[in-house]
């Protein structure tokens, strides 16, 4: 789930193969007067879609095997690296890494050894532990702020054993690090591995 400043929220869905190909199915979006969970609110611009999936040139989505995932390192200059590497991108913004960074904190098959150098990462980049933070959809899980070049910051959610990112929000410059203030934010509401992308 996912929200911004013009407050238009809705779900998607992505079911995707190891050849990077799949589904995504979005749920028609709505407009809310304001970010806050149950605000009133609208139909909006989008219609329900259940449509193919192709974008073999991302993180998530690339052919990334078992074994790539396994082989990534831990220690993080050499994670940010491969991360670099990994994104296609000349030279990377700060959001660009931390989007990729949030992919591999999704993924159910990133090794805890991983997980662990991308938190450490987050630190190196001036990220600062909040201790216990509720993401948008009311879940607790131990909150990493990662400034962006705005002064804005963006609150990784993560969960407190497995360090799989629950979600993230992001607050404006000078605003209270809680997910009410939150002006865009994205919400992993499950992470599964299926035996097909006809599986729902």
């Amino acid at each position: 789930m996912n929200g911004g400043p013009q407050t238009s929220v809705g779900t998607s869905a992505v079911w995707v193969d190891n050849k990077g190909t799949g589904r995504v199915v979005n749920s028609a979006n709505e407009l809310r007067v304001s970010p806050t969970p149950g605000a009133a609110s609208t139909p909006g611009l989008e219609a329900p879609s259940d449509l193919p999936y192709d974008k073999p040139g991302s993180l998530l989505f690339r052919t990334l095997t078992y074994a790539d995932l396994r082989a990534l390192p831990t220690e993080p200059a050499a994670l940010k690296n491969e991360l670099i590497r990994l994104s296609g991108a000349s030279a990377p913004t700060i959001e660009d890494l931390y989007d990729r960074m949030g992919d591999l904190l999704t993924l159910q098959a990133t090794p805890p050894g991983v997980r662990v150098g991308l938190a450490r990462l987050l630190m190196d980049n001036g990220a600062t532990v909040l201790g216990p933070v509720q993401d948008r959809n009311g879940r607790q899980g131990l909150g990493v702020a990662a400034p962006l070049a705005d002064g804005s910051r963006r609150v990784f959610v993560l969960d407190t054993t497995t360090y799989r990112r629950l979600g993230d929000f992001t607050v404006p410059a000078g605003a209270t690090t809680s997910a009410a203030a939150a002006i865009a934010w994205n919400t992993v509401l499950d992470n599964l591995i299926v035996d097909s992308t006809a599986t729902r």
